[in-house]
């Protein structure tokens, strides 16, 4: 797969497109981190398994919007699992992936302000043995009532695009 980037003219390889993409994601989590406390030890996105509270929370919030995204795929009757930018891989909705990656940054802003307020804490955390950082039950039950909201919104915006998509797919070659 190759793309080309606007008007420029410029074409570059999906590895190329995939490479700049993990240096922009790096740059941008390293900015991210300076904006929690040094006790949530947040410094990188890390996922398997998380090792701090932040982590957990954006692991969590991705993966409720990522099912959301496969939700409202298949209810406009696309296959989640073969995208665009996401390679189809065994058991990952790519799709899904694809379509999620632009709201990821609201799962980000909703984190950081619930930490930045102090609705999350590091008190609803703890740490198992091999180092992964688990969220308690007040936590979750916290997470869960808080997130609701957002999600209710992501999810529109999930069903719009889905709609779109598809729409999109449908139309005849050359028409507008």
């Amino acid at each position: 797969m190759q793309a080309r980037l606007a008007d420029s003219g410029v074409v570059i390889d999906r590895d190329t497109l995939t490479g700049l993409e993990g240096a922009g994601a790096a740059a941008y989590f390293r900015a991210f981190a300076t904006l929690f406390a040094e006790s949530l030890e947040f410094s990188r996105r890390r996922r398997r398994p998380p090792p701090d509270p932040v982590n957990v929370c954006l692991s969590l919030g991705y993966t409720l919007l990522h099912h959301e995204a496969v939700r409202e795929l298949q209810v406009v009757g696309l296959d989640p699992l073969l995208g665009f930018l996401h390679v189809p891989e065994r058991g990952r909705e790519s799709l899904a992936s694809d379509i999620v990656e632009p709201l990821r940054r609201h799962v980000d802003e909703w984190v950081w302000r619930n930490f930045a307020e102090r609705r999350l804490r590091g008190e609803h955390f703890s740490r198992e043995k091999g180092g992964a950082c688990l969220m308690g039950k007040a936590g979750r039950q916290l997470y869960y009532d808080r997130f609701e909201p957002l999600a209710a919104g992501l999810r529109r915006l999930l069903r719009r695009m889905a709609r779109s998509l598809a729409a999109d797919l449908r139309r005849p070659e050359g028409a507008s």
